[in-house]
Order: structure tokens, then sequence, then C-alpha cells
């Protein structure tokens, strides 16, 4: 005697994969405004240390001129 009970495991599993997706919604935006605020970090020290090789080039120029017309005069 063979019994079949209804195929439910799927169902269950849709619902479940739906109540996990409602669960990460907020975790989602969360991890979003984490993410976003660590870029826009990254980009300001990007800028400084941009900013800080500028002025030590032109630091460096500056010098590497003034040695130059120092050593030939």
């Amino acid at each position: 005697m063979d019994i079949r009970l209804p195929d439910r495991t799927g169902n269950y599993q849709m619902e479940e994969e739906k109540r996990i997706a409602d669960k990460a919604g907020p975790k989602m935006i969360q991890v979003r405004l984490a993410l976003d605020q660590l870029l826009e970090t990254v980009a300001d020290v990007a800028n400084d240390m941009s900013d800080e090789g500028t002025t030590a080039i032109q630091c460096t120029s500056l010098l590497l001129v003034v040695k130059v017309f120092s050593s030939t005069t």
C-alpha cells in the first residue's frame, strides 16, 4: 500500500524565503547606508592624500629649482 502525501515542502520553502526577504529589507538598508558612509570617508581620505601629494610635489619642485639656480651662480 503506497500512501502519497501532498508535497508541501515547496510551499514552505517559498514562505520561508519570503519571510527572510522581508526581514532582510531593513538590514539591507542599514548596510547600504553604512557602505555609502564608508565610500564617502574613503573619498575624503583620497582627496586629502591627493592634496598632500600635490603640496609635496610643489615643495620638492621649488627646492629643486632653488638648488639648481644656487649651484649655477
